[in-house]
């Protein structure tokens, strides 16, 4: 089985390192993927890269520039590994901030896995996408009457779509499809805190707005694992006295199972869902001298939220703030002007999500979570 990934990206390199724990003949090889100034994503599949020097004419005659690495001109060894062993895991790890852009991973996943299937004979192609951009459930509420009211992103249901095309596995640490649990992404399931049910058996959201899931049952295609207790026990181990800012019911469950022997206090932090950039938490903090706060979430997007309630929570003395996140985007926030790395770093707070997406702060490492998990659900055949 062949492992590619990313070139100058350890991920891969580490899955392969690990995967060989419990699996022979299992081989790591790199692709480069370039966006250019104008925004247009390159991919070339690449058995290494080469030094290519660039020359200059000046009055003295010529002169170095400076030296880049360019793709190879073939990629005969890939080809030949793929021949013997027409197995596949493809690594699709974006990069936070600026860099990352979940359309061109999307876009990634498809035209390598094309690539692989269609021009170098691949049979069976493994996609794991870490991070799976636009990974919350399609969902259109309804009034009572089944009038629409409001509607999530359809993005997600074509992505899947389009990766299943020519992938015959999609696994990524994605939180939003289930949320305290992990596995097959399957239809009828609601992620959304305080779901209830009315008398018709319908599913109703916090607000009382009847939810009608529009997912596709993924089951067999599309695998989620849940990282939060892994990320909990990571940080609240490194803590004294943890006390816990605003968690739903999924972090709560994450931290009672991976950490049942720590005593954690909780305090309430009450949020619209449709929160946005222009509306702030609503927090009612204790006094918190004594203590490290801690905010966990699945993921730090533009960092509003959480920028709020550190600030808030600083006033209460404790004696630490950490943000810890799944996935760590930290996309440029531009009501504020910066990324969310920075206005979350100018704060003071210690800032720590997971290895999902290549990060400033990545420290917690999900690849042996990763390969247990392949091998556990036996996912790999």
């Amino acid at each position: 089985m062949i492992v590619l990934g990313r070139y100058g990206d350890p991920f891969a390199k580490n899955l392969s390192e690990e995967l060989q724990k419990y699996r022979e003949n299992i081989s790591y090889h790199p692709y480069n993927y370039t966006i250019f100034p104008n925004g247009e994503p390159l991919i070339r599949i690449a058995d290494e890269p080469y030094m290519e020097i660039t020359m200059a004419i000046t009055k003295k005659g010529l002169s170095l520039m400076g030296a880049d690495i360019r793709f190879p001109p073939t990629s005969e060894k890939i080809r030949k590994k793929i021949k013997n062993d027409p197995n596949v895991i493809l690594v699709i790890r974006g990069a936070s901030g600026s860099e990352w852009r979940p359309v061109y991973e999307v876009w990634n996943a498809w035209v390598t896995s094309k690539y692989l299937k269609e021009e170098m004979d691949a049979e069976k192609v493994y996609l794991l996408l870490p991070n799976m951009p636009f990974g919350k459930q399609d969902k259109l509420f309804y009034d009572e009457d089944d009038n629409l009211v409001d509607g999530a992103p359809i993005t997600v249901r074509y992505a899947r779509e389009l990766l299943r095309e020519y992938a015959d596995l999609l696994v990524s640490f994605n939180p939003h499809d289930f949320r305290d649990k992990t596995g097959w992404i399957k239809k009828g399931e609601t992620t959304i805190p305080g779901a209830s049910k009315d008398k018709k058996g319908r599913v109703l959201d916090e607000k009382g707005r009847v939810i009608l899931p529009e997912a596709e049952d993924w089951t067999g295609f599309a695998y989620a694992i849940n990282a939060m207790p892994l990320l909990v026990k990571y940080v609240l181990n490194s803590l004294e006295n943890p006390y816990v800012i605003g968690p739903d019911q999924s972090i709560k469950n994450a931290i009672e199972t991976a950490c049942p022997e720590i005593k954690v206090k909780y305090a309430e932090k009450h949020r619209d869902r449709n929160e946005s950039l222009e509306v702030e938490s609503k927090i009612e903090l204790p006094d918190m001298k004594g203590y490290d706060a801690v905010l966990f979430d699945d993921t730090i997007q533009a960092g509003t939220t959480m920028y709020n309630v550190v600030e808030e929570a600083k006033k209460r003395n404790p004696k630490s703030i950490t943000c810890a996140a799944v996935h760590g985007e930290f996309v440029f926030n531009k009501k504020l002007g910066k990324s969310a790395y920075d206005l979350l770093k100018e704060t003071g707070a210690d800032i720590v999500v997971t290895n999902t997406i290549d990060t400033p702060v990545s420290k917690v490492d999900v690849v042996p979570l990763l390969v247990e998990e392949l091998y556990s659900a036996k996912l790999l055949k």
